[in-house]
């Protein structure tokens, strides 16, 4: 039984230890990999307009507006404002996508 409980993972942690604490203790990726702040840039880079998409088109966006029409809410105060105001809250424009993708380009172009 003692030597039940000192197996390893592939990482070299205790089987019994949860997901997240193996994740921080993961080793760094190799030299030739982007880093973690890359990899992030790139996600938010290539994610927020589909993230944005998907729950605009799952909205009814008439109806929203034909109720806060009919209640006289048509504006900041109306249930669609709100609506898709907190969508692009959660999944922000990058401020300059341009420049984003020129700092993403040259850093994996010193990955080469």
């Amino acid at each position: 039984m003692a030597e039940e409980e000192n197996k390893l993972d592939s990482m070299g942690l205790p089987f019994d230890q949860p997901p997240e604490t193996k994740m921080k203790e993961s080793t760094p990726p190799p030299p030739d990999l982007p880093s973690q702040d890359i990899l992030d840039k790139m996600h938010h880079l290539e994610t927020w307009s589909h993230e944005r998409v998907l729950r605009y088109n799952a909205l009814n966006q008439y109806e929203l507006i034909y109720d806060d029409i009919k209640s006289g809410k048509l504006g900041e105060d109306g249930e669609w404002f709100k609506t898709i105001n907190k969508i692009k809250e959660e999944f922000p424009k990058p401020s300059d996508p341009v420049a984003l993708r020129k700092e993403i380009d040259d850093a994996l172009a010193k990955l080469e």
